[in-house]
């Protein structure tokens, strides 16, 4: 969907990390001058912090499949500004953006009116969601959420 989207939008760049070397040989005769094929990076290596966090402003997923990826948590929590479908799992707050749908022209929309917004909203929507996911997505956070679930699945049994 979104090299598609991007097909039709030359002046945006596409960047896709990790994809699958299966997947490659399907989207490499769509592949246009504006949407880049990278190799997996280590998030916990400077070649993320260089190639993904520095180069990017948002991170993008069209996908029609259950499940929070958390790639895109990952991202957020360097200030890279989500732009999700809502299959995604991520709950609506004001520094996750959401395509209303996965068809094309609504995707397209979406991303050009990101195109317009100001260096000041982008350098907002960037602080939210690092704000929003340092508050969500770190393992302290985790560990408190379980710990408390756990506390009260004890609590109930007695």
């Amino acid at each position: 969907m979104l090299v598609d989207a991007f097909r039709q939008l030359p002046e945006c760049t596409l960047n896709i990390y990790g994809i699958p070397l299966s997947e490659i040989k399907i989207i490499k005769p769509l592949l246009t001058q504006n949407i880049r094929v990278h190799s997996p990076v280590n998030v916990l290596s400077d070649t993320f912090i260089e190639e993904v966090v520095r180069k990017n402003m948002f991170v993008l997923s069209a996908s029609c499949s259950e499940g929070m990826m958390s790639g895109i948590a990952t991202c957020m929590l360097y200030g890279l500004i989500p732009i999700v479908s809502k299959e995604t799992g991520y709950n609506s707050h004001s520094s996750i953006l959401e395509f209303e749908n996965c068809k094309l022209e609504n995707v397209i929309s979406k991303i050009q009116e990101v195109q317009q917004y100001d260096l000041e909203k982008v350098s907002k929507l960037s602080k939210d969601s690092y704000i929003y996911a340092q508050q969500h997505f770190t393992l302290e956070c985790f560990r408190s959420r379980f710990s408390e679930i756990m506390n009260d699945i004890v609590e109930c049994k007695r």
